[in-house]
């Protein structure tokens, strides 16, 4: 077909001499015969069908759109293929870029539950209490039976900061601070667990929020880790138009996900991680009021900075 036969072509189709499925059919075999002209023998045969595809369910607002005053069918027609075949290598680029992280979210997701899983059997296989009673020996002691036991400990015991200090590191004590804590107060293992555990239901709404902010907190660290990874790997073949989509749009997510990491990182290092059962639950539990707690922590503290001063002096 010449120049002419296309400007022909449009003039039968607006005259009805020809039907618009007719003619898209001339122009796709004009496509398909000379796809080198458009570009195409770049892509292989699965594209240009796609593109062939694309064109006849499309192509008939080519003769709704061609104004013949501003140039020749040709040309438009030529222009529009090019337009096409820009649109779908786009859409290539997306799908791409979506299933590699997809796939990557689902390697993660099964990795991170593999995990979950591993550490619930370990702590399903290490019971509190399982050295100490029977499930069937075994009760957990009232709020008031706590009480009148720590009120009692307290009205023997000179200094109370330790067991003040204790119950408000609930969640940070290991199992020798506890049996030593124990031993100095002379309380049963068994009691002084289950103040701590008294402490810890106290705030356990916090703790599954706070839990679910350091799984987000992990999630955008490793995006933004992983949008790393392919932008260094991408730019290698950024000659490639699929590529250059591919890491525009990976970095626009790399200062997603940095961002909202950096965010949550400051959030924690404010102390929104810590988590502490309030001076009136430990004043609850010990039968002293909320004043009384309040003065031993800062006693304990200004001993600590006390401590802390006399060490630093010493090595000087």
């Amino acid at each position: 077909m010449k120049q002419e036969d296309f400007n022909q072509l449009f003039d039968d189709v607006k005259n009805g001499v020809i039907e618009k499925k007719e003619a898209l059919g001339m122009l796709g075999k004009f496509i398909q015969k000379n796809y080198p002209m458009f570009g195409l023998h770049r892509f292989d045969e699965d594209f240009r069908a796609e593109l062939l595809v694309s064109f006849f369910e499309k192509g008939e607002k080519l003769f709704d759109n061609y104004d013949p005053q501003k140039t020749d069918f040709f040309k438009f027609f030529f222009y529009y293929i090019i337009g096409l075949i820009s649109s779908a290598r786009r859409y290539i680029a997306r799908n791409s870029l979506k299933e590699t992280l997809l796939f990557e979210e689902d390697v993660v997701s099964y990795s991170t539950k593999e995990r979950n899983y591993s550490i619930q059997n370990t702590f399903e296989s290490k019971m509190l209490y399982s050295s100490k009673k029977s499930s069937d020996e075994y009760k957990t002691l009232s709020f008031e039976q706590l009480r009148e036991i720590f009120s009692k400990i307290l009205a023997k015991s000179a200094d109370k900061k330790i067991l003040v200090l204790a119950l408000k590191s609930c969640f940070y004590l290991t199992e020798i601070q506890i049996k030593k804590i124990s031993e100095l107060y002379n309380i049963d293992e068994v009691i002084m667990y289950d103040a701590i555990q008294y402490c810890k239901m106290s705030v356990i709404s916090k703790s599954v929020k706070v839990q679910k902010i350091l799984e987000r907190r992990n999630y955008n660290y490793f995006h933004h880790r992983k949008c790393e990874k392919r932008i260094t790997e991408l730019d290698e073949c950024v000659d490639k138009i699929e590529s250059r989509i591919i890491k525009d749009r990976l970095v626009k997510l790399d200062g997603i996900h940095y961002n909202h990491w950096q965010a949550l990182n400051r959030k924690f290092a404010d102390g929104f991680l810590y988590l502490r059962p309030t001076n009136k639950t430990i004043g609850d539990l010990l039968n002293i009021s909320v004043r009384q707690v309040s003065y031993y922590i800062n006693c304990a503290r200004i001993e600590s900075k006390k401590l802390t001063n006399n060490s630093t002096e010493e090595k000087k």
